[in-house]
């Protein structure tokens, strides 16, 4: 879940002019991460601008983009930004598959990062409501989020006529998904739904925390979509 701080962060220093969308990125063998993602797989020397290398740290969760950005940005700006937004429990540890040590030993255990559901749902408001830079800034933010590809927690149980713009994280013993539902009569409700210590380590789309944030999250947009 710590991959939707970083872009935030990221989108708020193209806001600034400190960097540009449409910077060119260049994958190397050095940033070929295991686990989630589609550049393991290809080519180095491969060239992505900043919104595509972004695009697929958020889509597809990828670790090699993530790691690019990572090293582009640093790892305390990303955690300085999320304090200047109120996110005080949120923290980038290092980066991904790295052995870096984290500056606050408290947060060892938690390895890439560390963060809780009331600061992604602030992010989420945040971008909601057009506070991260401007209009297009949130409108780009919103814009990965919605090409999501992993839809099996929050919005699975949701009709097609339901718009579900999210980030979902997982690790061994972990399922989170935190995302905006837009209904059909367009009211928006944010959500963020983190299951943790999960006996049965599964990968299967039918993970019983993916089951459980499906199911909970279809109980609070219908109650919410009816009561108000």
């Amino acid at each position: 879940m710590i991959k939707l701080p970083i872009l935030i962060h990221t989108a708020l220093l193209v806001y600034e002019g400190k960097l540009r969308w449409d910077t060119t990125l260049t994958f190397r063998e050095q940033d070929r991460t295991p686990g989630s993602g589609v550049l393991l797989n290809l080519s180095d020397g491969l060239t992505l601008s900043l919104l595509d290398v972004c695009t697929l740290m958020i889509c597809m969760s990828d670790n090699s983009a993530t790691n690019m950005i990572i090293d582009i940005l640093g790892v305390e700006p990303v955690n300085e930004c999320m304090r200047s937004l109120g996110c005080i429990g949120t923290e980038l540890n290092r980066k991904v598959y790295s052995n870096d040590t984290p500056r606050n030993p408290a947060n060892a255990k938690y390895g890439l990062g560390v963060t809780n559901v009331a600061d992604q749902l602030h992010l989420l408001n945040l971008v909601q409501s057009n506070f991260i830079g401007d209009v297009q800034t949130c409108d780009i933010i919103r814009t990965m989020l919605g090409k999501q590809h992993y839809r099996t927690g929050i919005p699975r149980l949701m009709g097609e006529d339901y718009k579900f713009m999210g980030k979902s994280g997982s690790v061994d013993h972990v399922r989170n998904d935190v995302g905006i539902v837009i209904t059909p009569a367009g009211r928006s409700i944010l959500l963020a739904i983190f299951c943790q210590d999960i006996e049965t380590v599964s990968w299967s789309p039918d993970n019983i925390g993916l089951l459980a944030i499906a199911n909970l999250s279809k109980s609070i947009v219908d109650y919410l979509d009816s009561h108000f």
